[in-house]
């Protein structure tokens, strides 16, 4: 592959994950609206759009995660930046502990059928996960955006 190909490739794939994490930032947003509105006004109809929200947002980190885990950014950033590994064995280590996290909040959400105590507790813990996975999407743009500048832009 020519460097200027390469360049090419490079540019792409970093505004391709750039943007997908906008996406998800999205979809993040609105969660994070229908907690607000949680705490402001609980009852029976925001509890249900909370977990209506919630399995939404939950399927879409999940597909977002197995695309990077399977074909997205890992693999790339790998074969340009072997010693970003063990950042990146990081992340996926992240990727597993927030899954069960999600599960076990899907859980709770489904055995509490009215809004009560436990359920305003799980409306922070929802509002902390999104403050790691804001924070976990922060770190993966960085590597993507440090690979790109480090391999593509030092050879101009």
């Amino acid at each position: 592959m020519t460097e200027e190909l390469a360049a090419t490739v490079h540019s792409e794939f970093a505004r391709e994950t750039i943007e997908e994490h906008h996406r998800l930032a999205v979809a993040r947003s609105r969660l994070r609206k229908i907690l607000e509105g949680c705490i402001q006004q609980p009852g029976e109809m925001n509890r249900a759009a909370l977990l209506h929200a919630f399995r939404e947002f939950r399927e879409r980190l999940l597909e977002h995660m197995e695309i990077e885990e399977e074909d997205g950014f890992m693999l790339p950033l790998l074969e340009v930046r072997p010693d970003l590994h063990t950042r990146i064995e990081e992340l996926l280590r992240e990727h597993n502990r927030l899954r069960m996290e999600m599960d076990q909040t899907v859980a709770i959400l489904d055995r509490h059928t009215e809004f009560s105590s436990p359920i305003m507790d799980i409306v922070l813990r929802i509002a902390d996960m999104l403050d790691v996975i804001e924070a976990h999407e922060r770190t993966e743009n960085a590597l993507v955006l440090e690979t790109f500048c480090q391999d593509v832009g030092s050879k101009d």
